[in-house]
């Protein structure tokens, strides 16, 4: 069995060696979802090979229908020699062993880490975009996003509502985070610095209502999906304190990744933000 493996592997290395390199990489894999996006936004469709498996989940990926349109893999390294691309895009965390195996093949692959803040998206843009020979259409699609950005509408007055985001188990996402930037951006103040959580912390619903936040911001999860960590969710307790301030489901896909969609998503949660203000934009 493995010497079969290895053969394989073997056969698909020579027929990749074999292809003539390009200086405009035309047949473009990505492993990973925030790549899947960018890549969407900024290569013809004919360039790109496949896109990760994740890219059709319409919860979890923005452009999950356009994805439709391409072949996907799950990320081991035989499916994706297979297509024989010119690069790879992958993540930090995840594929591990692939990308190993790819770089040791002489396969080109370019890692997103995962972007913390706008301005490691707009490196990120870029970075794909110098890769893939796109860098005009990464500066267009960087231009994009800060129009909408610039164009959401701020927020009446100089009060800034306090915001909980509350996940499955009691997660929260603090700072340095995409998630805690994209708050400062729609006027909206991260309960979970204030409370001295980090990126990622456990906020139990103790604290939370002791925090007494403006706004409760909940990630919208798959219809039917149930788990033992969404039982927190349930608690009777939360059910009361969603009922006596403004609450709001957010798309995972409006936040999970980069590309010029999170104007979308900083328009979203400055609407959250007016929600927890009274008309005259003082805290109600």
């Amino acid at each position: 069995m493995r010497a079969s493996l290895a053969g394989l592997v073997a056969t698909l290395a020579l027929l990749l060696l074999a292809t003539p390199a390009s200086a405009k990489a035309e047949r473009i894999v990505s492993l990973n979802l925030c790549a899947d996006q960018i890549l969407l936004e900024l290569a013809d469709p004919e360039r790109i090979a496949a896109l990760s498996f994740v890219a059709r989940d319409p919860y979890l990926s923005y452009h999950a229908a356009e994805a439709k349109r391409f072949p996907v893999v799950r990320g081991s390294a035989d499916e994706v020699l297979l297509l024989q691309p010119d690069i790879v895009l992958a993540g930090t965390m995840s594929t591990r062993s692939t990308v190993s195996l790819l770089r040791r093949l002489g396969v080109p692959v370019i890692e997103l880490t995962v972007a913390a803040s706008l301005a490691e998206v707009r490196d990120q843009i870029r970075q794909i975009g110098s890769a893939i020979g796109e860098q005009v259409r990464a500066e267009a699609l960087i231009a994009t996003l800060d129009a909408r950005l610039a164009a959401v509408a701020p927020l009446a007055g100089s009060a800034r509502p306090v915001a909980a985001v509350y996940q499955t188990n009691g997660h929260t996402i603090g700072a340095p985070s995409l998630i805690d930037d994209l708050l400062s951006q729609a006027g909206l103040v991260n309960l979970a610095p204030l409370v001295g959580l980090g990126v990622g912390g456990y906020l139990s619903l103790e604290r939370l209502l002791a925090a007494d936040p403006d706004v409760l911001l909940m990630e919208q999860y798959w219809p039917g999906a149930a788990s033992l960590g969404q039982t927190l969710l349930r608690h009777p307790a939360l059910k009361h304190a969603i009922a006596q301030r403004p609450t709001v489901f957010v798309p995972s896909r409006l936040w999970i990744c980069g590309g010029a969609f999170l104007a979308e998503a900083v328009a979203f949660l400055a609407d959250a933000a007016r929600a927890a203000l009274g008309q005259d934009g003082e805290a109600p």
